[in-house]
């Protein structure tokens, strides 16, 4: 404010030294008056008076103008003190220069003593480095620059203000004072925070509701979308936000979904509308929507619709059955000929009649309705032998004068109804209890038996007057009865031993364990006990007749390529058939069981055939029992095997970090280092085929068989074994040897449980003698096992040896002289080579040693195809993408690949391969291949990726690779979506040749192949 008075104290200034200066002007020109003559100075004398009337018009004008100044200046002070905003001045140390009164009632300060001070004291700490920088941008711009900040005010308040700053310079671009207006914005800060904090809420609210919401725009372009309804479509909100609405709705109902929803936009709600979803898997779903449209503050224009949804699929599916079944009962109802109600068991009221009643009783159905069923009985039934809901409606109470009711059946009873016409019929009515509607009903069904109960009345006459005649015929015939009592007493005692008999047999029958079924010579069920019952789901009565291979339904594992269907003519007359393998029993319900079955032919007193009765035996509890023993066996085999795989561990990291030390000495000298890496390369590859033995030994479950050469997968096993042992092995093994079909993973579990029994009985150290032969079977060798080519091993020790009493159980679980043993080691080897329908058995003599033998069924095939390797050089072109979380295998990997030749990106998880292959392929560069790893602890994994891969590309090319070598993915890796693998730890040679095979088969040129250089 003071400012501007003085530019007006200028102004007038001015004004006045320019007044002087005519003044000064005009005398010297009269100080020439002497010589000039009269006419001259008389026209100089004029001149002087109209500068004297001039200089007065002059001064009068310029008081007026002062006047006005004065006005506008007190206009202007008032208006700089009392306006609604703060306005200070700051010189280029931030002192202040001028504030009006409006910025220090904010500071809490009076104006006189705020000039001259600081106004950093006032900032709030946190905010000072703030200040400074918006000082430092006023310097900077220039235009107003504006910033907010916190002033501590009266009482230790903070006081939140928007500033905005220019800088004032001279004529020298120096600045003289910031000019600042500062608003307070502490109200305006609060309502934004409650705002934000409000507007989070509703985020959270709609984000996490359990009903699916989506919200478009006036466009009916998709804005948002909760995760309710990511799990209602199958569409992640990425897919889907910006899309187009219709793309959700199926082909057949999306012009009248699309027409409801315009519906929307004129300013119609919906109200419970169904609308169908089409989900990303194809499927639909109907969902039953409600909708609101949001506006804007004028109420007119719109911004988005929100809608929100209830997935009804399953309960139009449960109406929809509903209502098939309730039309079913209604058509059978309704359309049959025999008489039917529905009564009120509360009070005996006709609910429903069907048109055969009102044809009987002669009356219409609304008649009927307003009778009670009692209104037609003319005879009750017999006290305490009705049902309580039918004693309700037919009580001695309410019929005093009717006779009494005679029981036929449980649900049955006999009455006597009267018609409309009067007539009196005879009836048998059926009841049972129907739920109609959620209402329990009593449903009755009556038989016009007058014509029966007719002809047995005359039946009765007939029989009455036989009785005469068979009277007289008695004592003629007393003479004869005489003499066939001995036969008859004879006969009657051959029937009751014969029923005793039957009785025995029926009482023995239910008490097997197992169950039984007997069959006659056209495979029809003639018997069967409960047990039977319960595994087949078949009573006697509804199986009593049927075919054998209607009431068994079984199957083999689907692995055995002997598998033959169950028939009754495998057994033989005469003979019992053991089927030691497992059989899966499917019962009527479709559940599953195992057995075991025995049979026999039955033969008559003259020996011939006349059918077969097999016995089934459970077994399912028995082989979930030994598959858990496998997997504890299992455990405690590891254990035992850790410390030696420990130390050979040890041993490769020993000499891989001896290899690397010496390599980097080698390398500072500039000696040559390859040598070094190749020693490591190859104790690397020692160690990985250790780890493949654990992993192929820890795999366990049913038996996965497949050819395989037995000898290898013994050695690897022994030597895998006895690693950190005292003992060593001599291999006598076959050159001829036979192939064998066999799961790796047991069978080498079965000869390390053997090789950890022999370690343990010669704890001093020795020497175990493996043997490996083809042995021939003739038929009765062995009784367990058929005629055949087998492969017989034998395991040999020289320990202590077992006793013979101990012989006969050592293969049952849980028994064991060890004092630190479970004893399930050799019940589970037994368990997996019966699985293989092999044989395994044992010889021992105390302190001289024990030998177990093990015969395993010979494969057909002569031998196995082996693949050619392969040589290429290593030269290589096309860009890859190496996703792995591991740094070093992306770096090392990644740069190896480089220096063959490809043009290499790196991802640690899968999200960012996703983003730089989506980025690759819109700019029209995309990856010829991508590498990714199977596991990505706590991220998306190579599983997940290519899935959303195929979607954004289903040509994409994509080798995984992994760690686990028995993971599912990794054996039926092109059923996710790869086209190949690579197990690690894998050699770069291998990850070039499978890369040049997907580019090369891609782009369809060949890649020259030469052999492989190495460095």
């Amino acid at each position: 404010m003071n400012g501007f008075r003085r530019k007006i104290g200028d102004q007038m200034l001015n004004y006045e030294k320019l007044t002087k200066a005519k003044l000064i002007e005009t005398l010297k020109s009269f100080q020439t008056a002497e010589s000039m003559d009269k006419d001259e100075r008389e026209q100089l004398l004029h001149e002087l008076q109209v500068h004297q009337i001039e200089l007065e018009m002059q001064n009068q004008e310029l008081r007026e103008t002062q006047q006005q100044l004065e006005e506008t200046g007190n206009l202007y002070a008032d208006l700089y003190d009392f306006a609604p905003v703060g306005y200070i001045s700051f010189n280029d140390n931030g002192f202040i220069q001028e504030i009006n009164l409006t910025g220090a009632t904010l500071l809490g300060k009076e104006r006189s003593r705020l000039i001259n001070t600081p106004f950093a004291v006032y900032v709030t700490p946190k905010d000072l480095g703030k200040f400074r920088d918006h000082l430092f941008n006023c310097r900077q711009a220039t235009e107003k620059v504006t910033t907010d900040i916190g002033l501590i005010v009266k009482e230790n308040a903070v006081l939140q203000v928007q500033l905005s700053s220019v800088a004032a310079y001279d004529l020298k671009r120096k600045i003289i004072l910031y000019r600042t207006a500062f608003t307070d914005i502490t109200e305006q800060k609060r309502v934004d925070k409650a705002l934000c904090e409000t507007r989070n809420y509703l985020d959270n609210l709609i984000q996490h509701a359990n009903a699916p919401i989506i919200v478009w725009d006036p466009q009916l372009k998709i804005t948002r979308v909760n995760h309710a309804f990511e799990h209602l479509t199958g569409y992640y909100a990425a897919e889907v936000i910006g899309g187009e609405l219709r793309l959700l709705f199926p082909a057949s109902s999306r012009t009248d979904s699309l027409q409801k929803i315009a519906a929307t936009l004129s300013g119609e709600h919906w109200d419970s509308v169904e609308i169908p979803i089409l989900r990303q898997d194809s499927g639909v779903r109907v969902v039953l929507w409600n909708s609101a449209n949001i506006y804007a503050e004028d109420s007119q224009t719109l911004l988005a619709t929100i809608a929100q949804g209830q997935d009804i699929t399953e309960r139009i599916q449960v109406e929809d059955a509903l209502r098939e079944s309730e039309k079913r009962y209604s058509d059978l109802f309704h359309n049959n000929h025999e008489v039917m109600f529905l009564i009120d068991p509360d009070d005996g009221k006709i609910v429903e009649a069907n048109p055969a009643a009102c044809s009987f009783y002669g009356y219409d159905r609304q008649e009927l309705t307003l009778k009670k069923i009692t209104d037609f009985n003319t005879m009750p039934p017999a006290p305490n032998t009705v049902p309580a809901v039918l004693n309700k409606l037919s009580s001695a109470e309410d019929f005093p004068n009717m006779q009494q009711g005679q029981w036929k059946q449980q649900q049955s009873i006999l009455f006597q109804h009267r018609l409309a016409n009067g007539e009196n019929r005879d009836v048998e009515v059926f009841s049972s209890q129907i739920t109609v509607k959620g209402r329990s009903l009593l449903y009755l069904i009556i038989h016009d038996i007058t014509e029966r109960q007719q002809i047995e009345h005359a039946l009765q006459k007939l029989y009455n007057e036989l009785e005469i005649k068979v009277q007289k015929r008695t004592g003629e015939l007393t003479k004869a009865n005489y003499t066939l009592q001995k036969e008859i007493i004879e006969r009657k005692q051959a029937e009751g031993d014969l029923a005793a008999e039957s009785e025995r047999l029926n009482v023995i029958l239910c008490s097997i364990a197992d169950g039984v079924i007997a069959v006659d010579t056209d495979q029809k069920i003639i018997l069967m006990n409960k047990n039977a019952e319960k595994l087949t789901g078949w009573t006697r009565e509804e199986a009593d007749g049927r075919l054998f291979n209607e009431i068994f339904q079984s199957i083999y594992d689907k692995q055995d390529s002997s598998y033959e269907d169950l028939n009754i003519t495998a057994f033989k007359a005469g003979t019992v058939s053991d089927y030691s393998r497992d059989i899966v029993s499917v019962s009527k319900d479709g559940s599953e069981c195992m057995l075991t079955i025995n049979g026999a032919s039955l033969l008559d007193t003259q020996g011939n055939n006349i059918g077969t009765v097999m016995v089934f035996h459970d077994i399912t509890k028995q082989r979930n029992l030994e598959d858990d023993l496998l997997k504890t066996q299992k455990l405690e085999s590891l254990g035992i095997l850790a410390g030696g795989i420990a130390h050979d561990f040890n041993n490769f990291l020993a000499a891989i970090m001896a290899s690397a030390q010496l390599a980097n000495i080698r390398l500072t000298k500039g000696i040559d280092i390859h040598q070094n890496l190749t020693d490591i390369e190859q104790v690397i590859n020692k160690a990985a085929g250790l780890t493949k033995q654990l992993l192929t030994f820890s795999k366990g479950g049913a038996p996965i068989k497949k050819t395989a050469l037995i000898a290898d997968l013994i050695k690897d096993t022994v030597e895998f074994t006895l690693h950190g042992t005292k003992l060593k092995c001599d291999f006598i093994i076959a050159d001829d040897l036979w192939l064998a079909k066999v799961d790796e993973g047991q069978m080498s579990q079965v000869i390390n449980n053997l090789v950890l029994n022999a370690v343990q009985a010669m704890p001093n150290g020795g020497t175990i003698k493996i043997q490996v032969e083809n042995i021939k079977l003739e038929a009765g060798h062995l009784v367990l096992l058929a005629a055949g080519n087998y492969v017989k091993i034998s395991i040999a020790d020289q320990g202590v040896g077992i006793p013979e009493e101990h012989l006969s159980k050592i293969f049952d679980p849980y028994f064991t002289t060890k004092q630190n043993g479970n004893g399930l080691g050799l019940a589970s080897s037994y368990t997996i080579i019966k699985k293989h329908k092999g044989y395994i058995g044992v010889q021992s003599e105390l302190g001289v040693g024990t030998t177990f033998e093990i015969y395993l069924p010979a494969s057909k095939k002569k031998s196995l195809a082996k693949e050619p390797e392969s040589e290429l050089i290593m030269d290589g072109t096309g860009k890859i993408l190496l996703m792995d979380d591991e740094t070093s295998i992306r770096e090392v990997t990644g740069e190896i690949l480089s220096q063959i030749g490809y043009e290499v990106a790196v991802a640690a998880d899968g999200a960012e391969a996703i983003s730089l292959y989506s980025q690759a392929k819109e700019s029209g560069l995309p990856y010829d291949v991508v590498i990714t790893d199977l596991t990505i602890p706590g991220g998306m994994g190579g599983k997940d990726v290519i899935a959303k891969l195929l979607v954004i590309d289903p040509e994409v090319k994509v080798i995984v690779s992994s760690g686990y070598s028995n993971d599912p993915v990794m054996s039926d890796y092109r059923e996710c979506g790869f086209n190949d693998l690579v197990t690690k730890p894998y050699k770069i040679e291998e990850l070039h040749q499978k890369i040049l095979k997907i580019i090369q088969s891609q782009h369809q040129r060949d890649v020259p192949k030469t052999p492989l250089k190495r460095p």
